[in-house]
């Protein structure tokens, strides 16, 4: 596939790149079928996305961010999470409950029923 990648789509394919990497590894820490898929599907060089230190950043940001979303969610079974430029994530399938409202994958943010000893509260 010939595709044209401009400079902000590009920055979408470094996280998306570095989960397809890690997920095809027998190791594995963190697993992303979608994003292997997205990327085995494009075609695409992606090497290039994939230095050892971001590598490492961002399988250790994914992994905080799905623990730290997994226990809000916990406490918050029934959360409207709401994403935020979080570029081809499928968190969602990861910590779906089946009572959370979640329009897109959610990385970034989950607004939650305001309380009056609990304000709005976020990942």
């Amino acid at each position: 596939m010939d595709l044209q990648i401009g400079d902000i789509q590009e920055t979408a394919l470094i996280t998306l790149a570095i989960r397809a990497s890690e997920t095809a590894r027998p190791d594995a820490r963190i697993k992303d079928d979608l994003a292997k898929e997205i990327i085995d599907t494009l075609g695409v060089d992606v090497s290039k996305y994939d230095p050892f230190m971001s590598h490492e950043g961002v399988v250790a940001r994914t992994i905080m961010y799905k623990n730290q979303l997994q226990e809000l969610i916990d406490r918050h079974p029934d959360a409207l999470c709401v994403n935020l430029g979080c570029g081809f994530d499928d968190k969602f399938v990861q910590v779906d409950n089946g009572q959370i409202i979640l329009p897109h994958p959610c990385q970034a943010v989950c607004l939650l029923p305001a309380a009056p000893e609990q304000p709005l509260g976020g990942v």
